[in-house]
């Protein structure tokens, strides 16, 4: 690929970049909750803007690859991916970060069993599981369908996998600078996410 095409491979990346984030952290300082919880979906909605300026809408969109359903293996790698976090969370409570709350605390007389039971069938709920697949997907569109493949292309796959997972990262700062978890130090809480993007990022490739 010659340096004109790179280097517009380049700019194109740049600006998917700078409006994703942009459009994230300005949806988060309006204060407006309905504003917040849509820019979740910030790089789909991105993409979609983009192509609005280019030819050939319909090819490009198909190439990011949202109308494939993709291998077993990467069902069973998505399930994998909560391991990390598993282990992140341990490890802070572990070091003291983070401590759950003792069984004082509840109400109605609620044991600590009868906490996680309430935390597991709220998680899995299906509300809560449609609107996770829906702005996973709506994540994934925009990092591994658009961004990264531009990248991979003007600068190799380790450069592409790297930046993608830092702009991934970033992306969710202002989600737990806003409260976005309200347990917890926000500080450390966006460290253990960045440890866990990076790592999952090469595995998902």
């Amino acid at each position: 690929m010659n340096s004109t095409a790179n280097a517009i491979l380049k700019k194109e990346a740049f600006l998917y970049c700078v409006l994703v984030l942009g459009l994230t952290l300005a949806a988060n300082l309006s204060g407006v909750f309905e504003l917040i919880a849509v820019s979740q979906a910030a790089p789909l909605i991105t993409v979609l803007l983009l192509l609005l300026f280019r030819p050939k809408r319909k090819e490009t969109l198909l190439s990011t690859g949202m109308t494939k359903l993709g291998g077993l293996r990467w069902y069973v790698i998505a399930l994998l991916s909560g391991i990390p976090v598993i282990i992140g969370f341990a490890a802070a409570w572990g070091l003291g970060f983070i401590a759950l709350p003792s069984a004082h605390e509840f109400s109605n007389g609620m044991t600590m069993a009868a906490y996680f039971q309430v935390i597991a069938q709220s998680f899995f709920s299906p509300n809560m599981l449609i609107v996770m697949t829906l702005f996973s997907f709506a994540e994934e569109i925009g990092w591994r369908g658009y961004l990264q493949p531009k990248l991979t292309q003007a600068m190799g796959a380790k450069k592409a996998i790297l930046i993608t997972a830092a702009v991934w990262a970033v992306f969710h700062y202002p989600f737990y600078l806003n409260g976005y978890n309200e347990d917890g130090i926000p500080l450390v809480t966006i460290a253990l996410f960045t440890a866990m993007i990076f790592p999952l990022s090469v595995v998902m490739g």
